[in-house]
């Protein structure tokens, strides 16, 4: 998680906070999904699986947790439908045909690839994938090449 999705994290988690007490409540987020339509039986599967020390409250903690692990799957999600050959490892072209998904420049495609294979297999495990990206994105936008609106990218990490 990079400082940008804690901060809109910490924006999202006041907003849904309605009575300003630095925990969330199951009633709380049924009015947000009821305002949105979004199903009750999902929301409160949600908050059961948010709320760690099953309190009936989720804390700031717990919130960002959460997202933590939902990021993370979704990282494994991606690295799935990028491996379009199914062998668990992503080449170069494989890479190159989810770059829009990856939300790089073309120009950055190749020099992460390399910085990602670290054993310089011609190929890149899960492993590889997610350490490399986490700690960019940790950083920062990979080689100033994830887009983000409104912002130009200023160095070259590679």
């Amino acid at each position: 998680i990079n400082a940008l999705d804690l901060a809109n994290l910490q924006l999202m988690f006041s907003k849904l906070d309605s009575d300003g007490s630095g925990t969330l409540t199951l009633e709380e987020l049924k009015q947000v999904a009821r305002e949105l339509g979004l199903s009750i039986s999902d929301l409160e599967a949600l908050f059961r699986k948010m709320d760690d020390d099953e309190s009936g409250e989720v804390d700031y903690a717990e919130f960002v947790d959460s997202y933590a692990d939902f990021a993370q799957e979704n990282l494994r999600r991606t690295f799935e439908r990028l491996d379009t050959d199914g062998n668990g490892t992503l080449n170069l072209e494989e890479m190159r045909a989810g770059i829009e998904e990856l939300g790089i420049d073309e120009k950055d495609l190749e020099p992460l690839f390399r910085k990602m294979d670290e054993d310089g297999s011609g190929e890149v495990d899960y492993a590889e994938f997610a350490n490399k990206l986490l700690l960019e994105m940790a950083g920062g936008w990979v080689g100033g090449g994830l887009r983000q609106p409104g912002m130009v990218p200023e160095v070259q990490r590679f």
